[in-house]
C-alpha cells in the first residue's frame, strides 16, 4: 500500500512539474518589471497569475527580464515556455515561435516631452525633424520615426525608462518614445506634471502571448483558451488600475 501511494505521489509530481511554465518578459513598467524584492511584478504578472493560471491549470515561474531579441531566442530554444505579450512584427519572429490566437492588449505609441517644449502635437514625421528621440536598445520602434532627420538615441540599460525621462530633464533629448501612455505616467509618478504626453498618429500595436514551439500543443491550447476567457472578462483593466490611473 505504501509503495502504491508513493508511486501515485511521484506520478502526480511529474504532472505538476509538466504544468509549470517558465515565463519570460521584457521590462515595460507598469506592465512587467522587477520589484524591490527582486521578483517580477506588474499588471501582466498579476493578471496571468491570478486570472489565466487558475483557468489553465498551470503555474507561471517568472524569470528575470531580458531584451526582446533574447526573449524570442529563449522561446525558440525552449529555455522559456511563455511570454505574456509580444507583437507579430517580422517574418522570422513569426516562424520561430508560436503566437497565441487571442489579443491580450493594444498599445498606442506615445511621445513624452518636457512641459515647456515647443512641440505641441505630432501630426507627421516632419514635425520631429531635427529632434533627438530617446528609445531603448534591442526593441523595434514605429515606422513613424524612420524619417532621416529624426535621430533615435537608444538606451541600453535595464532602467531605460527612468534614464530616458532623465535625458528629457537634462535637455539631452527632445522627446522620449514609449510603447504606451501608461509607462511614462507610472515611471514619472508625482513628477508627471514636468512632462506632456503626445499620442503618435499611428495605429495601435496589437500584442499577443507567445509560446515556445517546443511546448506541448495541448498545453498551449489550454493556456490560450484561458487567456481568451480572462481578456473577455475585462479583468486586465482592473489590474492596470492598481498601478496607474486609467482615466
Amino acid at each position: 500500500m505504501y509503495r502504491l501511494l508513493l508511486f501515485i505521489t511521484l506520478c502526480l509530481g511529474v504532472v505538476v512539474h509538466a504544468e509549470t511554465l517558465e515565463a519570460g518578459f521584457f521590462k515595460i513598467s507598469p506592465w512587467a518589471f522587477v520589484g524591490d524584492d527582486g521578483k517580477a511584478k506588474g499588471v501582466l504578472v498579476d493578471f496571468f497569475d491570478q486570472e489565466v493560471a487558475p483557468r489553465a491549470g498551470v503555474q507561471f515561474v517568472w524569470n528575470q527580464p531580458v531584451t526582446p531579441p533574447r526573449l524570442v531566442e529563449n522561446l525558440r530554444t525552449g529555455t522559456l515556455h511563455f511570454a505574456p505579450i509580444l507583437n507579430r512584427e517580422g517574418e522570422e519572429r513569426i516562424r520561430s515561435i508560436r503566437f497565441g490566437q487571442n489579443e491580450v492588449v493594444s498599445f498606442h505609441p506615445s511621445l513624452v516631452v518636457n512641459a515647456n517644449s515647443v512641440l505641441k502635437n505630432v501630426d507627421r514625421p516632419q514635425d520631429l525633424a531635427g529632434m533627438t528621440v530617446a528609445w531603448v536598445l534591442g526593441a523595434n520602434y514605429t515606422d513613424f520615426l524612420e524619417h532621416p532627420d529624426i535621430r533615435v538615441d537608444r538606451t541600453g540599460v535595464p532602467d531605460w525608462e527612468e534614464i530616458n525621462l532623465g535625458k528629457l530633464r537634462l535637455g539631452r533629448a527632445d522627446a522620449a518614445l514609449f510603447s504606451n501612455p501608461y509607462t511614462p505616467r507610472y515611471v514619472a509618478g508625482n513628477n508627471i506634471n514636468q512632462f506632456r504626453l503626445l499620442m503618435l498618429p499611428v495605429p495601435p500595436i496589437k500584442l499577443f502571448s507567445v509560446f515556445s514551439p517546443k511546448l506541448d500543443p495541448a498545453v498551449v491550447a489550454r493556456v490560450d483558451k484561458a487567456i481568451g476567457a480572462a481578456v473577455a472578462n475585462g479583468r486586465l483593466t482592473y489590474y492596470l488600475a492598481k498601478y496607474v490611473s486609467v482615466r
